[in-house]
């Protein structure tokens, strides 16, 4: 009998550690400066309490025990306050988790998944019953950016939409996995260009064609005064994709046929530099990298372009190619170490196009045009100009009829044998040197 009774004392004792254990949520936070970690229930009571630490947790953003008003007494006692995420012309950026929040990041994928459902719904035929919505999404090199792609994955998978997850990657890559995989959109967490606390997303629509300008206005406009509805029942699926085994694969062809050639290479964007990496083990291209943190338009770019000019005349190269964090901005050097003009590198990538046996046409941007010396009337093509936003920019390419193009940010822009506009770094590398060769 005392057995028996132990053991009932036993399996009750079980249910009740097993009913604790399920009554407390799995996730486990840290508060900054200590070593242990605290579960859910500690975080909202201190976030509650207004634990000072709290202030620069990169988790704050979790109050989802906490009523609106208890969130504004929060934020209102630490003197924060949140401006929402920054429409720039080609993107979202905001400061990490103050300008923009997982909240603001939600929101934008929400109102990006309801628009291409509502697309999908106004085509002949579209069905709610049958709106399968599918965004390729990824993040660049930045810490910060997987957490913001883990916010943007849940968020476009509670709407319903499937999601291809091809991690760490550049925006060429995402753009021509989109197009490949004939996605409804994309989503990229990334905040090339900007300091290290800015966080950021930039969106795509179908063939990898960026928003930009108005359409980010719009999408940003659906998010103000309202939180994220579903627009599916049923969350959507997750699936890996090999994307960067398909981009190397889409870029061999330009590479495969170069000579040998010495290459110093300053790219802040660790996917595009592998990459490049990759291709060299098969090609007698020796590329040399130059490490560096920043973007081509501040001051550590400029002192990143002076060493990478002393080194190719001290050290010797055929040619230096300073690639921007974006995997798109590309600024050339001789092999003096002298900057090549744009309409030296446009001459050399004429002479690629030539050699196809096509008419060439010139897309140049618009702040080009105002420039003062019109150098491209000595270029023998027809030149039509286009503001120099990405989206605008990739449609004046497909309208336009025009080979190449060069916007307003040193971007180099190629027409693909679909029609659609292709804007890589490292594609422009190819054909600076197969212009070259």
């Amino acid at each position: 009998m005392g057995n028996r009774e132990e053991l009932a004392r036993e399996g009750l004792m079980e249910q009740v550690e097993l009913l604790r254990v399920l009554a407390e949520r799995p996730d486990l936070y840290q508060c900054p400066g200590e070593s242990l970690a605290i579960n859910s229930a500690v975080h909202q009571a201190r976030l509650r309490a207004h634990y000072p630490k709290c202030r620069q947790c990169p988790h704050r953003e979790d109050a989802s025990l906490m009523s609106r008003q208890q969130i504004t007494e929060l934020w209102e006692s630490w003197g924060v306050h949140n401006s929402g995420p920054r429409v720039l012309l080609d993107g979202f950026r905001g400061i990490l988790w103050n300008e923009m929040t997982h909240r603001d990041v939600r929101r934008i994928c929400a109102a990006y998944c309801q628009q291409l459902r509502d697309n999908w719904l106004s085509q002949p035929g579209g069905s709610p019953h049958q709106a399968n919505v599918l965004l390729v999404m990824g993040h660049d090199s930045r810490v910060s950016s997987l957490e913001v792609l883990d916010v943007a994955i849940r968020a476009v998978r509670e709407q319903g939409c499937r999601v291809i997850d091809v991690g760490e990657v550049s925006g060429p890559c995402l753009r021509f996995v989109v197009d490949t995989l004939e996605a409804d959109g994309g989503i990229h967490a990334t905040s090339a260009g900007a300091d290290r606390t800015v966080i950021g997303l930039d969106i795509l629509g179908r063939g990898g064609i960026p928003l930009s300008g108005e359409s980010l206005h719009v999408l940003h406009s659906a998010t103000s005064g309202s939180d994220e509805g579903r627009c599916g029942r049923n969350s959507g699926d997750l699936s890996p994709f090999p994307a960067r085994k398909a981009y190397l694969g889409s870029l061999w062809k330009h590479f495969r046929d170069l000579p040998a050639a010495t290459i110093r290479v300053a790219c802040p964007n660790d996917f595009a530099r592998h990459v490049l990496a990759d291709l060299a083990e098969e090609l007698p291209l020796r590329l040399i990298p130059l490490p560096w943190s920043g973007d081509l338009a501040d001051e550590a770019g400029g002192l990143l372009q002076e060493q990478l000019q002393a080194e190719i005349r001290e050290l010797g190269a055929d040619l230096g190619l300073l690639l921007g964090e974006d995997g798109q901005a590309c600024e050339f050097f001789d092999a003096s170490g002298r900057k090549l003009a744009p309409r030296e590198v446009l001459t050399v990538l004429l002479i690629s196009e030539s050699c196809r046996g096509e008419s060439v046409g010139l897309l140049l941007g618009e702040e080009f045009e105002h420039a003062g010396e019109a150098w491209w009337e000595a270029l023998p093509v027809s030149v039509r100009f286009r503001q120099s936003l990405r989206e605008n920019f990739a449609l004046g390419m497909k309208t336009s009829q025009a080979r190449i193009g060069l916007d307003g940010h040193s971007r180099y822009w190629f027409r693909g044998e679909d029609g659609v506009a292709i804007c890589d770094g490292l594609l422009t590398l190819a054909r600076v040197l197969q212009g070259l060769s």
